[in-house]
Protein backbone atom coordinates (compact mmCIF):
# COMPACT_ATOMS: atom_id res chain seq x y z
CA UNK A 1 0.00 0.00 0.00
CA UNK A 2 0.90 3.60 -0.35
CA UNK A 3 1.02 5.97 2.18
CA UNK A 4 0.31 9.48 1.81
CA UNK A 5 1.00 11.64 4.42
CA UNK A 6 -1.04 15.42 4.21
CA UNK A 7 -0.31 17.27 7.49
CA UNK A 8 -2.09 20.25 6.75
CA UNK A 9 -4.76 19.48 4.39
CA UNK A 10 -6.72 22.22 2.65
CA UNK A 11 -10.27 22.40 1.35
CA UNK A 12 -9.49 24.35 -2.03
CA UNK A 13 -11.99 26.72 -3.68
CA UNK A 14 -11.72 27.61 -6.85
CA UNK A 15 -13.70 30.92 -8.64
CA UNK A 16 -13.33 31.20 -12.03
CA UNK A 17 -14.25 35.26 -12.79
CA UNK A 18 -13.78 37.15 -16.01
CA UNK A 19 -11.46 39.97 -15.94
CA UNK A 20 -10.49 39.92 -12.18
CA UNK A 21 -9.06 42.40 -10.55
CA UNK A 22 -9.02 43.34 -6.69
CA UNK A 23 -11.14 45.98 -5.77
CA UNK A 24 -14.11 44.65 -8.47
CA UNK A 25 -17.47 42.99 -7.05
CA UNK A 26 -18.00 40.16 -9.75
CA UNK A 27 -19.80 36.81 -10.54
CA UNK A 28 -18.22 33.53 -11.29
CA UNK A 29 -18.64 31.75 -14.47
CA UNK A 30 -17.69 29.08 -12.21
CA UNK A 31 -16.90 27.19 -9.18
CA UNK A 32 -15.60 23.96 -7.70
CA UNK A 33 -14.50 22.79 -4.38
CA UNK A 34 -12.31 19.68 -3.32
CA UNK A 35 -10.01 18.39 -1.10
CA UNK A 36 -6.50 19.43 -1.26
CA UNK A 37 -3.00 18.81 0.11
CA UNK A 38 -0.07 17.85 -1.72
CA UNK A 39 -0.49 14.09 -0.26
CA UNK A 40 -4.63 13.71 -0.72
CA UNK A 41 -3.67 15.07 -4.23
CA UNK A 42 -1.71 12.25 -5.03
CA UNK A 43 -4.36 9.74 -3.45
CA UNK A 44 -6.80 11.50 -5.54
CA UNK A 45 -5.00 11.11 -8.31
CA UNK A 46 -3.95 7.08 -7.59
CA UNK A 47 -7.90 6.06 -7.39
CA UNK A 48 -8.71 7.81 -10.71
CA UNK A 49 -5.99 5.62 -11.79
CA UNK A 50 -7.33 2.51 -10.06
CA UNK A 51 -4.70 2.03 -7.07
CA UNK A 52 -5.01 1.91 -3.47
CA UNK A 53 -3.37 4.47 -0.97
CA UNK A 54 -4.13 5.43 2.70
CA UNK A 55 -4.29 8.96 3.47
CA UNK A 56 -3.06 10.71 6.72
CA UNK A 57 -2.69 14.02 8.47
CA UNK A 58 -4.51 15.92 10.57
CA UNK A 59 -8.13 16.76 10.35
CA UNK A 60 -10.23 19.35 12.18
CA UNK A 61 -13.75 20.71 11.86
CA UNK A 62 -16.58 20.86 9.01
CA UNK A 63 -13.71 21.17 6.14
CA UNK A 64 -12.36 18.13 7.99
CA UNK A 65 -15.42 16.18 7.49
CA UNK A 66 -15.86 16.96 4.18
CA UNK A 67 -12.05 16.12 3.03
CA UNK A 68 -13.06 12.61 4.68
CA UNK A 69 -15.96 11.55 3.62
CA UNK A 70 -14.63 12.87 -0.40
CA UNK A 71 -11.87 10.77 0.25
CA UNK A 72 -13.95 7.47 1.70
CA UNK A 73 -15.87 7.82 -1.16
CA UNK A 74 -13.58 8.06 -3.63
CA UNK A 75 -12.49 4.39 -1.90
CA UNK A 76 -9.55 6.26 -0.36
CA UNK A 77 -8.50 4.36 3.57
CA UNK A 78 -8.54 7.50 5.62
CA UNK A 79 -6.27 7.59 8.98
CA UNK A 80 -6.18 11.14 9.88
CA UNK A 81 -5.66 12.23 13.48
CA UNK A 82 -8.74 14.77 14.43
CA UNK A 83 -7.65 18.46 16.45
CA UNK A 84 -9.57 21.66 16.98
CA UNK A 85 -10.22 24.01 15.00
CA UNK A 86 -10.89 23.88 11.68
CA UNK A 87 -9.01 22.65 8.53
CA UNK A 88 -7.85 25.24 6.40
CA UNK A 89 -9.18 26.69 3.21
CA UNK A 90 -7.47 27.48 0.23
CA UNK A 91 -9.18 29.72 -2.11
CA UNK A 92 -8.01 30.60 -5.93
CA UNK A 93 -9.22 33.63 -7.93
CA UNK A 94 -8.28 32.67 -11.85
CA UNK A 95 -9.14 35.39 -14.36
CA UNK A 96 -10.48 33.52 -17.08
CA UNK A 97 -9.47 36.03 -19.89
CA UNK A 98 -5.93 37.19 -18.16
CA UNK A 99 -5.42 33.30 -17.57
CA UNK A 100 -3.89 34.49 -14.13
CA UNK A 101 -4.56 32.77 -10.81
CA UNK A 102 -4.60 34.61 -7.65
CA UNK A 103 -4.55 32.01 -4.13
CA UNK A 104 -4.94 32.88 -0.93
CA UNK A 105 -4.13 30.12 1.62
CA UNK A 106 -5.29 30.29 5.38
CA UNK A 107 -2.20 28.75 7.84
CA UNK A 108 -4.11 25.87 9.41
CA UNK A 109 -5.53 24.35 12.60
CA UNK A 110 -3.03 24.52 15.93
CA UNK A 111 -1.79 20.74 16.47
CA UNK A 112 -1.07 19.86 19.87
CA UNK A 113 2.21 17.53 20.86
CA UNK A 114 -0.71 14.39 21.95
CA UNK A 115 -1.73 14.74 18.82
CA UNK A 116 1.50 14.50 16.95
CA UNK A 117 2.44 11.85 19.38
CA UNK A 118 -1.10 10.08 17.98
CA UNK A 119 -0.13 10.36 14.40
CA UNK A 120 3.25 8.99 14.94
CA UNK A 121 1.54 5.93 16.20
CA UNK A 122 -0.55 5.42 13.45
CA UNK A 123 2.09 6.15 11.16
CA UNK A 124 3.98 3.28 12.54
CA UNK A 125 0.90 1.22 12.73
CA UNK A 126 0.32 1.94 9.01
CA UNK A 127 4.01 0.85 7.92
CA UNK A 128 3.63 -2.46 8.46
CA UNK A 129 1.53 -2.37 5.43
CA UNK A 130 3.42 -0.21 3.48
CA UNK A 131 6.09 -0.39 0.22
CA UNK A 132 5.88 3.39 -0.11
CA UNK A 133 5.51 6.84 1.71
CA UNK A 134 4.64 10.42 -0.11
CA UNK A 135 5.04 13.11 2.14
CA UNK A 136 3.85 16.43 1.03
CA UNK A 137 2.55 20.07 1.77
CA UNK A 138 3.10 22.59 4.42
CA UNK A 139 3.32 21.87 8.53
CA UNK A 140 -0.09 22.87 10.17
CA UNK A 141 0.72 25.11 13.70
CA UNK A 142 1.83 23.50 16.46
CA UNK A 143 4.29 20.41 14.60
CA UNK A 144 7.79 20.67 15.17
CA UNK A 145 9.81 21.61 11.58
CA UNK A 146 11.82 18.19 12.28
CA UNK A 147 8.43 16.18 11.66
CA UNK A 148 9.06 15.05 7.76
CA UNK A 149 12.83 14.16 8.85
CA UNK A 150 11.41 11.67 11.92
CA UNK A 151 8.40 10.19 8.95
CA UNK A 152 11.55 9.84 6.81
CA UNK A 153 13.91 7.84 9.11
CA UNK A 154 11.15 5.76 10.42
CA UNK A 155 10.11 4.81 7.36
CA UNK A 156 13.57 4.14 6.42
CA UNK A 157 14.53 1.73 9.25
CA UNK A 158 12.14 -0.59 7.76
CA UNK A 159 13.13 -0.40 4.07
CA UNK A 160 9.91 1.50 2.67
CA UNK A 161 10.93 4.81 0.02
CA UNK A 162 9.66 8.25 0.57
CA UNK A 163 8.91 11.07 -1.88
CA UNK A 164 8.76 14.47 -0.11
CA UNK A 165 7.63 17.40 -1.97
CA UNK A 166 8.00 19.81 1.12
CA UNK A 167 9.79 23.55 1.20
CA UNK A 168 11.75 25.53 3.27
CA UNK A 169 12.97 24.28 6.87
CA UNK A 170 10.88 20.95 6.65
CA UNK A 171 12.54 20.28 3.35
CA UNK A 172 15.97 20.90 4.86
CA UNK A 173 15.18 18.96 7.46
CA UNK A 174 13.90 15.98 5.89
CA UNK A 175 16.61 16.30 3.38
CA UNK A 176 19.27 15.39 5.80
CA UNK A 177 17.28 11.99 6.45
CA UNK A 178 18.19 11.31 2.85
CA UNK A 179 14.36 10.36 1.23
CA UNK A 180 14.26 8.44 -1.71
CA UNK A 181 13.41 11.33 -4.01
CA UNK A 182 12.79 14.58 -2.72
CA UNK A 183 11.00 17.54 -5.29
CA UNK A 184 12.63 21.21 -5.02
CA UNK A 185 10.78 23.51 -6.49
CA UNK A 186 12.30 26.53 -8.25
CA UNK A 187 11.21 29.28 -5.83
CA UNK A 188 12.88 27.81 -2.80
CA UNK A 189 16.53 26.65 -5.02
CA UNK A 190 16.70 29.95 -6.03
CA UNK A 191 16.21 31.31 -2.44
CA UNK A 192 18.81 28.46 -1.25
CA UNK A 193 21.62 29.53 -4.37
CA UNK A 194 21.11 33.13 -3.42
Amino acid sequence: MIITVTLNPAVDEEYVVPEFRPGGWFRTSSTGRSPGGKGINVSLIMAQLGYTSAAMGFLAGFNGEYIRDVLRRKRITTNFVHVRGETRTNVYIVDEIGRVETGIAESGPYVPEGAASRFLVNYDRMLARAHLVVIGGSLPPGVPLDFYRELVLRAKSRDIPTIVDAAGPPLMEALEAGPTIARVDRRFMSRMAG
